[in-house]
């Protein structure tokens, strides 16, 4: 377990890892992404091996819906700027 007390190294990484994985798997939480085209495929799949349940629309009459439900939001900058001028929330 990590100690506040002393700063996270290399050697820490493998047991974060495995904490975060153990934490998806036992929560499968809900993912809304905002990503590039190229990106969707690999994100969701991505999402899906490690026990999450992805969501990527960006359909104006979805999206809302979607995101509401969603207990993450991961997107990128550039991403939320090239759908937003194509959906208005």
């Amino acid at each position: 377990m990590l100690s506040p007390d002393r700063p996270v190294t290399s050697k820490d990484i493998p047991a974060i890892a495995a904490e975060v994985l153990e934490r998806i798997r036992t929560r499968t939480p809900r993912v809304h992404c905002i990503t590039n085209v190229v990106a969707q495929n690999f994100s969701a799949n991505m999402l899906l091996a490690v026990g999450a349940i992805p969501s990527m629309t960006i359909a104006p009459d979805e999206i809302v819906e979607f995101a509401a439900r969603a207990e993450i939001f991961a997107a990128r900058v550039d991403d939320v700027r090239a759908a937003l001028t194509t959906v208005r929330i």
